[in-house]
């Protein structure tokens, strides 16, 4: 089903996500593309094909999830649901 969510609505839902989950924080950004990213600090019980992973200089890996759109709640829309998608079983129940 599909929802009109605003970009503030949105926000609201990943916060509250990143607190049921146990997560950190998350951010938004204009790319050189001219699209707009939303990136989701997760950690390892995230997994699948939207999780990306580094390693910092301290050799801490880091996992993050980072979905594009045309405009802010697009964006924003493909990173929630990435972040549920990627969601170990136990925890995307809940969600």
């Amino acid at each position: 089903m599909h929802y009109n969510l605003t970009s503030d609505d949105l926000e609201v839902e990943i916060v509250e996500l990143l607190e049921q989950y146990g997560l950190g924080h998350w951010g938004t950004k204009h790319s050189a593309t001219g699209l707009i990213e939303a990136t989701i600090f997760v950690d390892e019980r995230f997994t699948g094909d939207h999780i990306e992973t580094g390693v910092t200089y301290t050799g801490r890996t880091t996992y993050w999830i980072t979905a594009t759109g045309s405009d802010m709640c697009e964006a924003m829309r493909n990173a929630r649901n990435a972040l549920v998608a990627s969601a170990p079983v136990e925890i995307a129940k809940g969600a």
